[in-house]
């Protein structure tokens, strides 16, 4: 019985941290800018969640991603540099100018 408690208790603990590093995507600065939703990934629905959030419909996860131009505001700036990011217009992302 100690052993079938040992086990469970190592595979749940196994499974938290694989849970974890997939919530939690790092880029080379500690931060994956425009990931909005913390899929790992940028993409259309890192766009909606930030118009949601926009329209005050939903709260953010990670303020710090979604400042995808670094003004210390999410504002709708924001939200159109993820979309030209999204649709392939802009490269790289944080976007400074």
């Amino acid at each position: 019985m100690r052993k079938l408690k040992r086990l469970v208790t190592t595979v749940f603990i196994a499974a938290f941290i694989v849970a974890m590093a997939g919530i939690m995507p790092v880029s080379a600065d500690g931060i994956l800018y425009g990931d909005i939703n913390n899929d790992g990934s940028v993409n259309l629905m890192d766009c909606i969640c930030i118009n949601k959030y926009l329209k005050g419909r939903c709260d953010l996860l990670n303020y710090e991603t979604a400042d995808v131009n670094c003004s210390y505001t999410i504002d709708i700036v924001d939200s159109d540099i993820l979309t030209a990011y999204t649709v392939g217009n802009i490269n790289v992302l944080p976007y400074l100018q």
